[in-house]
């Protein structure tokens, strides 16, 4: 995956992330963080009965230390770009995941 398939926003009023991974199935794509690290992976396997095929990644954020760890989620969109975003305080009440959907 090529460095011009993400885009990043950090600044004093959101931390965004968004990331082409569409290539990847969502069950293929993991995304969570750990510690102040938000780490996005994607892992496929294609095998047929003469070859497999194998490709993997693994993107790292450092959260900014004003972002709260648990206002955290990830979204996958139809055109398979994954995007990481800090929560607002009405979507934390609902209570959604960091997993990508």
């Amino acid at each position: 995956m090529a460095n011009d398939t993400q885009k990043v926003v950090d600044d004093d009023k959101r931390f965004a992330v968004s990331l082409d991974v569409s290539q990847f199935l969502p069950e293929e794509l993991n995304g969570h963080v750990e510690g102040r690290e938000l780490k996005i992976e994607g892992k496929q396997e294609q095998k047929s009965e003469n070859s497999s095929i194998h490709r993997s990644f693994v993107r790292k954020w450092l959260l900014p230390e004003n972002v709260d760890l648990d206002a955290v989620n990830t979204q996958l969109n139809n055109k398979g770009h994954l995007c990481a975003r800090r929560r607002s305080a009405l979507e934390r009440s609902r209570g959604r995941g960091i997993s990508p959907s």
